[in-house]
């Protein structure tokens, strides 16, 4: 449990980093390296990144009654073959 106490808060560590930083990439490299065990970037890594940027965007403009009455999140389908 330990162990993936730690992975879990670290890699939340690195996922709110980079939304907050200003390394456009940053994301990219957290999600490539945690989700997809890569070091390349690849298309789905950065669809998944913009996905999480929306959602994250999202939730930060919700207010607390959007949770109790079912916050929606985008729709994956709109991200999984966007081309960028």
């Amino acid at each position: 449990m330990r162990r993936f106490g730690e992975e879990f808060y670290g890699r939340q560590a690195a996922y709110q980093a980079a939304l907050d930083g200003s390394d456009p990439g940053a994301l990219e490299n957290a999600l490539a390296r945690n989700i997809f065990e890569i070091d390349a970037l690849e298309a789905r890594v950065t669809r998944l990144a913009d996905y999480t940027r929306a959602a994250a965007a999202q939730l930060e403009d919700a207010y607390v009654d959007a949770f109790a009455n079912g916050l929606v999140f985008p729709d994956p389908a709109k991200f999984a073959n966007a081309e960028r």
